[in-house]
C-alpha cells in the first residue's frame, strides 16, 4: 500500500496489511483444491450415492418438489456429496505434497505434477479486466481518507471481501453509495434503519409496528392524558418541550426529531380501543313457523326452514288462527295470501320472520302495472 498509493494512505493499518500479506502466502501454489471430473463420476456411481439419490427422486414424485421432506432429503444428500469430495481432496492434497517433498529433496523437477484445468471439476475463474478496475476503485476509497466517516474501517473490510470473492458488481455498489460523502458525519444526526419509538427506545421495522406499539404500550395506559417533557430533548440537551397530548406528541416527534420515530397517531384503531365496546344483544330463537310450530332466528335461518319445508306447498293453515282444540281452521290459498294474510294478522314477514311495519306494501312488487287494485312501489334511482 504505501508503494502503490504512498505512505500517508496506509496510515496506522500497517499492522492490517501485514497480517493480510501473510495470509496469502501459499506454500505451494500449484497444490490441488478442486476435485477431478473423474474422481467426481465415480463418487456419484458409488451404489450408496446412487441409492439416496433414489430415494429424493421418489419423494420428489410422491410428495412434491416443495414439500418439507423432499427438501431435507435432497439437503442431506448435497451435504454428504460436498463431504466426500472435500476428502477426496484432502487426500489428493496429502499425496501432493508427500511427493514434492521427496523430489524437491532430490533435486527433480515438479511442474510435470500440476493438474490440468480442463480436468478439474470446478476450475477457477480467471481475473479480468473489470477486476483490474475493483482494484482502482478501493485505491480511490484509501487515497480519500474521508470517505466513510466513522464506518471507514467496516466499509474497507467489506470493499476487500468483495474484491477477493469476484464480486465486482458489490464493489460498484459500496463506492456508489460512498459518492458525495465527503465529510464524516455525526451518526447521530442520521436518521436510524428502523422505526424506534422515543418513549421506551424500542426498533421496529415497519411504521405500523411502531403505531401499533404506541397504541397499545403507551395511549392505553394513559401515558397521553398528563403533559410530560419530551424524554428525547433531554437525551440530546434541548430546550424542555412540554408535551400535552397524543395528537401534539406526534407533531413535535416528527417536526424535531423526523419522520423514523413518528407513529401514526391518533389512527382510527386507536380511537376505536379508546372508546368503549358496545354491548350486542343476545339472538334468540324469536320466530316461530306459524305453519310446523318450530322455532327459528329470524332471517337467514327462518328464511332458509320456509324455503325447504313449506315453499312448496300447495295451502297454507295458519296454526295461530287455530282454537286449542284444532278448530275453526282457515287453509290459504297460495303463497302470495300466505304472505298477505302473516303481514295483516300477525305483523311479520312471512319468509324472514321478522316484524314489519304498517305502512309497508303488501304483494310482490310489479312493475308497470297494478296488483289488486294497489298501485305498484315506486321504483327508486339506483345509487352510485
Amino acid at each position: 500500500m504505501p508503494i502503490i498509493f504512498g505512505p500517508e494512505a496506509a496510515g496506522t493499518n500497517e499492522r492490517l496489511y501485514t497480517m493480510m500479506r501473510r495470509a496469502t502466502l501459499k506454500r505451494d501454489e500449484n497444490a490441488p483444491i478442486y476435485p477431478t471430473l473423474d474422481e467426481v463420476a465415480r463418487l456419484d456411481n458409488r451404489k450408496d450415492m446412487q441409492k439416496l439419490k433414489q430415494a429424493c427422486e421418489t419423494a420428489r414424485d410422491d410428495l412434491g418438489a416443495n414439500d418439507p421432506s423432499t427438501q431435507r432429503a435432497y439437503a442431506a444428500y448435497a451435504k454428504l456429496q460436498n463431504d466426500l469430495r472435500g476428502l477426496i481432496v484432502d487426500k489428493q492434497r496429502m499425496e501432493y505434497f508427500a511427493e514434492v517433498d521427496r523430489r524437491r529433496s532430490l533435486g527433480l523437477p515438479t511442474s510435470d505434477m500440476v493438474t490440468p484445468t480442463e480436468k478439474l471439476w470446478k476450475p477457477p475463474r480467471p481475473r479480468t479486466r473489470i477486476a483490474d478496475q475493483d482494484a482502482t476503485r478501493i485505491g480511490l476509497f484509501l487515497s480519500e481518507k474521508e470517505l466513510g466517516g466513522q464506518r471507514r474501517r467496516q466499509i474497507f473490510s467489506r470493499l476487500l471481501l468483495a474484491y477477493m470473492g469476484n464480486r465486482g458488481t458489490e464493489v460498484g455498489a459500496i463506492m456508489d453509495s460512498l459518492a458525495g460523502t465527503e465529510k464524516p458525519q455525526d451518526e447521530s444526526k442520521q436518521p436510524p434503519q428502523k422505526w424506534t419509538c422515543l418513549l421506551c427506545r424500542k426498533d421496529y421495522s415497519f411504521r405500523s409496528g411502531l403505531t401499533r406499539h404506541n397504541q397499545n404500550a403507551h395511549f392505553l395506559t394513559r401515558a397521553f392524558d398528563r403533559p410530560f417533557p419530551c424524554p428525547e430533548c433531554d437525551r440530546r440537551g434541548k430546550e424542555k418541550h412540554l408535551v400535552e397530548g397524543v395528537e401534539q406528541w406526534s407533531n413535535h416527534v416528527e417536526q424535531c426529531h423526523g419522520i423514523m420515530y413518528t407513529p401514526c397517531l391518533p389512527s382510527k384503531n386507536c380511537q376505536k380501543k379508546s372508546e368503549p365496546a358496545k354491548p350486542k344483544p343476545a339472538k334468540t330463537r324469536s320466530a316461530n313457523c306459524l305453519l310446523c310450530g318450530s322455532l327459528f332466528f329470524p332471517g337467514t335461518s327462518f328464511s332458509r326452514h320456509i324455503n325447504r319445508e313449506h315453499r312448496s306447498q300447495k295451502s297454507f293453515t295458519c296454526l295461530g288462527c287455530c282454537d286449542p282444540d284444532n278448530s275453526n281452521v282457515v287453509p290459504t290459498e297460495d303463497w302470495a295470501a300466505w304472505i298477505e294474510h302473516e303481514a295483516k294478522v300477525h305483523k311479520r314477514d312471512a319468509q324472514t320472520g321478522a316484524e314489519v311495519l304498517e305502512q309497508t306494501v303488501l304483494g310482490k312488487r310489479k312493475r308497470g302495472g297494478c296488483k289488486d287494485g294497489v298501485p305498484s312501489t315506486v321504483k327508486h334511482p339506483r345509487s352510485k
